[in-house]
């Protein structure tokens, strides 16, 4: 029926999409974006920003990191909760902070029902309690006596936050006399709180500009909350050591719409295992105070779901640190 130039010209017009071995279509061929539902300078952004050129190089074609930030976050997951599930746009989330804001700002987000946990790339991320270097409050102790004899300030990175679950958690064990929160736009301006002077105390996660200001002795930690002192701040003690049973593991980790293929949830996670691998970014990761990790989406679903469990069991002193303004 057809002549063999005819056959050349259908060969042509037609997509090989019909022979698996021809396909031409292999994720990604136009840029990512990755979507961080806060500020340029927060905690997460900065997450975001460390591996973006890792996960440029691995996946071979442009990595937009993109900041929609406002309603803690809110903004960004329904833009993302929105987009069509072909692993072109992700989001960054720290855990267990965005399953925490259901209970403290009223988002309606099942990170487990309307996203895809993909990857988790850091993690051990914990919170600590930090003074300014010439507070009269020297150990965690005297920080307790000041809370149960005075009002007592607290800055942190916005309600819904990892610090937030901490301090409520804290809170509820110790029963302050009254404990006033100063909510900012993230850890950085936190920290920034306490070393002006404007805060009794702040609650802020590792990493980045806090960890820096930790450096050159701008505020002074009185306790972490972690099972174990940190390798990069071996001075911090922990709650436990202090005889508070306070220990919650924070993490970063990228999620998609509900519905993304396997293969593209696959194709995701080599990209970020490739990135984490780096030895470069292990480098960033070691001068900035951050722990990389490896947790692919099986476990990561598996850890979320934990997370939202947690988060569920301390909505009630969440929710009371906002309502005792």
């Amino acid at each position: 029926m057809y002549g063999i130039i005819g056959l050349f010209f259908l060969a042509l017009t037609f997509p090989r999409t019909g022979f698996p071995s021809e396909r031409t279509d292999k994720f990604p061929q136009e840029p990512v974006r990755i979507i961080v539902g806060f500020k340029i300078g927060g905690v997460t952004d900065v997450r975001a920003r460390m591996i973006q050129p890792f996960l440029q190089e691995a996946f071979g074609v442009t990595v937009i990191v993109e900041n929609m930030d406002g309603s803690g976050g809110g903004i960004a997951a329904n833009f993302v909760k929105k987009q069509k599930p072909d692993g072109y746009t992700l989001m960054v989330v720290q855990m267990p902070s965005a399953v925490a804001l259901r209970h403290t700002i009223g988002q309606k987000f099942d990170y487990l029902k309307d996203f895809k946990p993909i990857y988790e790339f850091s993690n051990k991320d914990f919170n600590f309690f930090s003074v300014r270097p010439d507070s009269v409050v020297k150990t965690i102790e005297d920080l307790v006596k000041t809370a149960k004899d005075r009002k007592i300030t607290a800055s942190l990175a916005g309600y819904g936050s990892n610090a937030h679950v901490v301090l409520a958690m804290f809170s509820d064990m110790v029963k302050p006399k009254q404990l006033v929160i100063i909510p900012c736009a993230s850890s950085t301006e936190s920290m920034t709180q306490v070393v002006g002077g404007h805060v009794d105390f702040c609650v802020t996660a590792t990493g980045g500009a806090v960890y820096k200001m930790i450096q050159e002795g701008k505020a002074r930690p009185l306790a972490i909350a972690a099972d174990v002192r940190l390798s990069f701040m071996p001075q911090v003690p922990t709650f436990k050591e202090k005889g508070y049973n306070l220990s919650m593991e924070g993490s970063f980790g990228v999620v998609a719409p509900v519905g993304v293929p396997d293969d593209i949830v696959k194709a995701v996670e080599s990209a970020f295992e490739k990135a984490t691998g780096n030895d470069r970014f292990l480098d960033v990761c070691k001068k900035q105070g951050v722990i990389a990790a490896q947790v692919g989406s099986q476990e990561f679903t598996k850890r979320t779901a934990y997370w939202q469990d947690l988060v569920d069991r301390v909505a009630k002193p969440l929710k009371e640190t906002m309502e005792k303004q």
